[in-house]
C-alpha cells in the first residue's frame, strides 16, 4: 500500500514539474529572429493591452523581424507632441543604438499621441510621408479608444508595405479629386472664354469628361509612384542588427524629418557620407 502511495506520489510531482516550464513559455514579450538577430518587443508600460491581446500582436510582428527591428511601446511620460517624439527616437538608441535600422510605433497616453518612428534601412521603405499616413488611417480608432485594434492596423499595414501590397491612402484620392475638379473648373473657363461659337452646356460636357479623364489620370500616377516603391521593397535585403550604419540614401528624406536635429546634416549622408549624421524620422498623430 505504501509503495502505491509513494509510486502516485512520484508520478504527481512529475506532472507537476512538467506543467511549469509549458505554462512559462506560452508566452514572451520578447522574440529574437535567429536568421537575421532583428528583434520584436513589446514594451506596454502602461498596460494598454491585455496579455492575450499581445500575444496576438507579438504573431503580427514576428515576420517583419525578416527585415527590421520593430518596436511596440506604449507610456505615459510626455507632456506634449514633441516630448513625445523625443521619447520614441532615445527609446530606438537605448534598445538598437545609433542608426540602426528598426521602427518603434510609440502610445503615449498623457500626450495624447501617438507617433511611428523609423531609423536605419526601415527610413527607405516608411519614410516621413507614409508613416504620418499610416498613423491618420488609425485615428479613429484611437480616439474611441480602440488601441488593441489600432495597434494592429499599424503592424498590418507596415506588414502590408514590407510585402510589396498597397495599403489605404485616402489623402491621396482626395488630393485627386481636387485636381480633377480644379482642371475641369479651368477647362471650363479658358473654353468659355476664348470661343463665342459654342454653348456654354457643350463645353461644360467637356470639361466634365475632362476632368473625369483627370482623375483617372492622377490616380494612376499615384498607382505607379506606390509600385515604383513597391519594387524598391521587393528588392530590399535586410540587414543583420551587428551593422552600425543604415543606408545612406534614404537620408534624401530627412529633411522632412520630425526631429529638429536633422537640419544640414543630411546632406551630408544623402551626398554619399559614411552616415554618421543620419537621424530618425517618423510621423504621428494625436488623439
Amino acid at each position: 500500500m505504501r509503495k502505491r502511495i509513494f509510486i502516485a506520489a512520484v508520478l504527481l510531482c512529475l506532472c507537476l514539474l512538467s506543467a511549469v516550464p509549458a505554462a512559462a513559455q506560452t508566452y514572451t514579450d520578447t522574440y529574437t529572429n535567429p536568421s537575421t538577430g532583428y528583434r520584436a518587443l513589446i514594451l506596454d508600460d502602461i498596460n494598454l493591452l491585455t496579455e492575450a491581446e499581445e500575444e496576438d500582436l507579438m504573431y503580427l510582428m514576428i515576420p517583419l523581424t525578416e527585415h527590421t527591428n520593430v518596436v511596440f511601446w506604449t507610456s505615459g511620460a510626455a507632456n506634449n507632441q514633441a516630448a513625445a517624439k523625443r521619447n520614441a527616437e532615445d527609446k530606438h538608441i537605448q534598445l538598437f543604438g545609433h542608426f540602426s535600422n528598426g521602427i518603434v510605433f510609440l502610445i503615449d497616453l498623457n500626450a495624447r499621441y501617438m507617433f511611428l518612428e523609423t531609423e536605419g534601412a526601415a527610413q527607405q521603405i516608411i519614410p516621413k510621408s507614409t508613416a504620418q499616413t499610416i498613423t491618420n488611417n488609425v485615428r479613429s480608432k484611437m480616439t474611441a479608444e480602440n488601441y488593441y485594434e489600432a495597434t494592429l492596423s499599424v503592424f498590418d499595414q507596415i506588414r502590408l508595405i514590407y510585402e510589396g501590397d498597397r495599403f489605404s491612402e485616402p489623402m491621396r484620392y482626395l488630393s485627386s479629386v481636387i485636381i480633377a475638379v480644379m482642371g475641369g473648373l479651368l477647362i471650363t473657363l479658358v473654353l468659355t472664354v476664348s470661343s463665342r461659337r459654342a454653348t456654354l452646356t457643350a463645353y461644360t460636357a467637356a470639361a466634365e469628361q475632362v476632368a473625369f479623364l483627370a482623375f483617372f489620370f492622377t490616380r494612376d500616377m499615384h498607382t505607379l509612384e506606390l509600385v515604383s516603391e513597391v519594387e524598391e521593397n521587393r528588392t530590399y535585403k535586410p540587414r543583420s542588427t551587428s551593422s552600425g550604419g543604415s543606408s545612406c540614401s534614404s537620408c534624401s528624406s530627412c529633411s522632412s524629418c520630425s526631429s529638429g536635429s536633422s537640419g544640414s546634416s543630411c546632406s551630408s549622408c544623402s551626398s554619399g557620407s559614411s552616415g554618421s549624421s543620419c537621424s530618425s524620422c517618423g510621423g504621428g498623430s494625436s488623439f
